[in-house]
């Protein structure tokens, strides 16, 4: 799934990592991994602090909205690791971060092969319960909720 994760982003960051001349080399992987790395700490926070039950219980568009900002703050900081530009920073963790949960919580309709809710399982080590929030997500989720059960 983190091959995938990481094609994904390579896909949707052609303009704001490997087309950037701010970014050199082996900058532009290392900006995809920080983009992983946003995606499972934003994650882990919220699954700890108990706020992904809450955010998924009110739903995908609403669990997206507020993830997307999170994640967002996390890689800009680590963009500006990189050296890029605080201008930069912003610009390209917002339009990375935004295309990429926007594939993946429409995995079914845009193709990304991500399902959110397997990006949790495997981010959380599959310390998360669906069953309570099932309702929420949709017809699609409840299948991927139904083997997810499987496996735990």
């Amino acid at each position: 799934m983190l091959d995938q994760l990481k094609d994904l982003i390579r896909d949707n960051a052609q303009q704001s990592f490997f087309n950037n001349d701010e970014l050199k080399g082996e900058q532009k992987e290392k900006a995809v991994e920080h983009t992983v790395d946003s995606i499972k700490e934003s994650l882990q926070e919220k699954m700890k602090s108990g706020d992904l039950k809450e955010l998924l219980a009110k739903g995908q568009n609403y669990a997206k909205e507020h993830l997307n900002g999170d994640i967002q703050q996390k890689l800009a900081g680590k963009l500006r690791g990189l050296n890029l530009s605080p201008e930069s920073s912003e610009k390209a963790s917002q339009s990375v971060v935004s295309d990429v949960l926007s594939k993946i919580f429409n995995s079914g309709e845009e193709g990304s092969g991500i399902d959110f809710k397997d990006l949790i399982a495997q981010f959380t080590d599959g310390n998360f319960d669906f069953s309570e929030i099932a309702g929420n997500l949709g017809d699609k989720a409840k299948g991927a909720m139904g083997k997810m059960k499987d496996m735990f």
